[in-house]
């Protein structure tokens, strides 16, 4: 099992960030893009998408980003394993537990903040 992966990086988020008030946590999904070119020439693109949570002060701060919102993300990634309730298939998903999270550049969410360089 893997566990505790630690990994930062620039991501774009595949969604509206959805906050649950009881909890105190935010989560929101990230999403890269690997470009590469094969040896015969062909460009692959390889799209990966991430779940993200994101807990207390962090989590409030979170909670206004939006969808096409460019980060920068620091944290941990884990591995959970869950059996497909369709299928009764064992299967794995991976989540990011962030410990910062920056905006990068000007978005129209962004604007406000243009310069974007202070973390959250």
């Amino acid at each position: 099992m893997l566990t505790g992966l630690s990994i930062n990086g620039l991501a774009e988020l595949a969604a509206d960030a959805k906050g649950y008030q009881d909890s105190g946590a935010v989560y929101f999904t990230i999403a890269t893009n690997r470009k590469y070119t094969r040896k015969d020439g062909i460009e692959v693109e390889n799209p990966t998408t991430f779940s993200v949570a994101t807990f207390g002060t962090l989590a409030q701060q979170c909670a206004s980003l939006k969808k096409g919102d460019m980060i920068y993300l620091v944290g941990d990634m884990d591995q959970r394993s869950y059996t497909d309730k369709t299928t009764g298939q064992e299967r794995k998903s991976y989540q990011i537990t962030a410990r910062l999270v920056a905006p990068v550049g000007v978005s129209a969410h962004t604007a406000e903040d243009p310069c974007g360089d202070e973390p959250f």
